[in-house]
């Protein structure tokens, strides 16, 4: 019988987080361990593991797309402009976006503690999670067209996009490469706070240096002596929104 958290958890809950863990993907051979931690985890971190998987989907519904200001300056989006429109048609239809989203979504919502401690230091936190989603509230979409229509989308290419229940802003168009650019983070919280700025909402400080700052210690711990401080000072731009 295996083992879950808490002796005296109601039947209720106990179902839940049977069903929690059984929606989770884990990669088969990692799916024994990640399915062990989860059932023994507090009720409250499983939801936050579950929900950190979900988030990483986007509801197919009908929303107004817009685009920051400096988004089509990016060489990406010039050289993929009609794969770009034909995404931004299909998110104010309100068409399933599935097809643009990682394929890993599908096979790694969780990944065990020994596998994550293995990993080297800028990937150990993020091998189940989304960096810029998490700190920038933007998804990234792959636009490659190099799969037939109605295929998943595997292209180097991305569209970063912060979608919200009626809106979708189309922030930067950028590659798969980038990830690895600290300035990435700086053009994608510029381009977020462009967008914030006309929606009239306002960010405190400079985020694009206090992201830049969470990015390097994060991916480059020995990058700043001063960047653990920053990292405890600064709160995610997603915080600041109604």
């Amino acid at each position: 019988m295996p083992k879950v958290h808490g002796p005296s958890e109601p039947p209720r809950i106990a179902r839940m987080r049977s069903d929690i863990v059984a929606a989770i993907p884990c990669l088969p051979k990692h799916r024994a361990e990640a399915q062990r931690e989860l059932r023994e985890l507090p009720f409250n971190d499983l939801l936050h593991a579950y929900l950190k998987w979900a988030y990483r989907f986007v509801p197919p519904q009908p929303r107004e797309v817009s685009f920051a200001p400096s988004f089509w300056e990016a060489s990406v989006a010039k050289s993929h402009g009609s794969e770009i429109l034909a995404m931004a048609r299909r998110t104010k239809e309100g068409q399933d976006l599935s097809r643009y989203l990682s394929p890993l979504l599908l096979k790694r919502g969780y990944v065990p503690r020994y596998v994550r401690e293995q990993a080297p230091h800028q990937e150990k936190r993020w091998r189940d999670k989304d960096f810029v989603l998490n700190v920038l509230g933007l998804h990234h979409l792959h636009i490659s067209n190099g799969a037939k229509e109605g295929g998943k989308l595997h292209g180097d290419e991305l569209a970063f996009v912060q979608f919200a229940r009626g809106t979708a802003a189309f922030a930067y168009a950028g590659t798969h490469a980038e990830f690895r650019d600290p300035e990435l983070t700086a053009r994608l919280s510029e381009a977020v706070g462009q967008m914030r700025a006309r929606a009239g909402i306002t960010i405190n400080g400079d985020s694009r240096r206090a992201i830049t700052r969470l990015w390097l210690t994060d991916r480059c711990p020995n990058s700043s002596p001063r960047s653990g401080r920053a990292k405890r000072r600064l709160r995610s731009p997603s915080s600041s929104s109604s």
